[in-house]
């Protein structure tokens, strides 16, 4: 408990939390996606220079990503840098402005690595500095 009777919900592994959102816009097949405005990110697993969560404890972790988009949406995530075909998590969209979101829970052990991708050369994302249209994020539920 901290100080005041408020107990700590992630007390021991909150450094294994991040949440980033696009900054601009993304568009085309774009490996990884770059979410570069880092909101939480205490242990620094998640890399904003790269896109590329890498899993600090053996465990199961909760992602989820939300995106906005203008035409086409093809996002996926992917596990070890696998690209061909081989994604855990998707999300698709074919109109003309709309929100799309996904979650999924991984069995995940230390050192892997998590990131989204575009898929399609007409896929866009969109981003922006000051709001959040589109992002990242994920934390461990339980450590092995």
């Amino acid at each position: 408990m901290a100080s005041g009777g408020i107990l700590l919900a992630f007390s021991g592994y909150f450094d294994a939390t991040f949440f980033a959102s696009l900054s601009t816009y993304s568009y085309g097949d774009v490996h990884p996606v770059i979410f570069d405005r880092v909101m939480i990110n205490p242990g620094n697993h998640y890399n904003n220079n790269t896109g590329i969560y890498t899993v600090p404890y053996d465990g199961v972790y909760q992602f989820s990503f939300h995106a906005q988009y203008y035409g086409y949406l093809a996002v996926q995530m992917y596990v070890d840098d696998s690209q061909n075909d081989s994604h855990v998590d998707a999300i698709f969209g074919n109109q003309n402005t709309y929100f799309r979101t996904s979650s999924t829970i991984l069995s995940l052990t230390s050192g892997q690595t998590v990131h989204l991708g575009q898929s399609r050369n007409d896929s866009g994302v969109y981003g922006d500095p000051t709001s959040l249209f589109s992002y990242f994020s994920g934390h461990l539920i339980q450590a092995n």
